[in-house]
Order: structure tokens, then sequence, then C-alpha cells
């Protein structure tokens, strides 16, 4: 005893299986990236973040001490070449930590908007997959009207006949 074939059976076209495993692919790529950049690249924005307000305080409190006259020697000369130097010096690395944490922020844009795009070709490649499976699916169920419309013309001629 054989069984009759599913009227839907071609639902899921070779397109679609394409459609799928690409879509697959963005997912498994997404989550890849979503959790590298949650685990560790979040993770080193806080440290470049904590470094730059490290090099900040620093060259805070180094501008206010060469700014308050020394206790010890208050009839002494100031040493100005040497405060503007300590100011100037302490300069670098607050610079250098302000422009390394601005780099890691453009990147990590960058990296986000990248999955964010990501996330964009997985909706649009559901939509298309969407619309192949609806296309299948009333291409089955006119197939399906148009052999009962058969189907009973023929009995009907059977009958009349």
């Amino acid at each position: 005893m054989s069984t009759a074939p599913s009227p839907y059976r071609s639902m899921i076209s070779p397109r679609s299986r394409r459609l799928r495993t690409i879509g697959l692919l963005l997912l498994a790529a997404i989550a890849g990236l979503t959790l590298y950049g949650y685990f560790s690249l979040m993770p080193s924005l806080r440290t470049a973040r904590a470094s730059y307000e490290r090099s900040r305080d620093r060259a805070r409190q180094s501008s206010r001490l060469s700014t308050l006259p020394p206790a010890s020697n208050v009839g002494a000369s100031v040493n100005v070449g040497a405060s503007a130097s300590g100011a100037g010096a302490s300069a670098r690395p607050l610079e250098r930590a302000r422009k390394a944490l601005l780099v890691k922020v453009i990147f990590l844009y960058a990296y986000w908007s990248v999955c964010g795009l990501l996330i964009v070709a997985a909706l649009f490649v559901a939509w298309l997959d969407l619309r192949e499976v609806s296309q299948n699916y009333l291409h089955e169920r006119r197939a399906l009207w148009n052999e009962a419309a058969v189907r009973m013309q023929r009995e009907k001629d059977g009958r009349d006949g």
C-alpha cells in the first residue's frame, strides 16, 4: 500500500533551504560577534577609560602642585622652567591616553555598526525566505483548487455522459 505524497511536499524549495542556511550562518556570526564584543571589547574600553581618568587625575594633581609655592622654601626663588616642563611632561601621557580612548571608541562604534548591519541582513534574508514560502504556498493552493475543479468537471461529465 503506497501513501499519497503530501500536497505541500514542495513548500520548502531549494532556494528557501539556501536562504535558511544563509540566515543561520548570519545568526551564528551575530551571536559570535556579540559575545566577543561583550566579553572582550567592552572590558578593554573600560580599562582604557580608567587609564585616561588616572592620567587626567595625575595631570590635575601635578598642575595643582606646580602652581603652589613650596612650603619649605618660602623665601627661595621659584624655578619657573621646572614647573612648566613638569606640566608638559604630565600632559603627554594624558594626551596619549585620550587618543587611545578615542580610537577604541571609534573602533567600537564601527564594530557594533557591522553587527547591526549583519542583523539587518539576517532580517532581509528572513523576509526573502518568507516571501519564497508564501509564493510556494500560493502555487500549491492554486494547484489543489485546479485539481479539485478538474476532478469535479470529470465527475460531472461522467454523470451526464
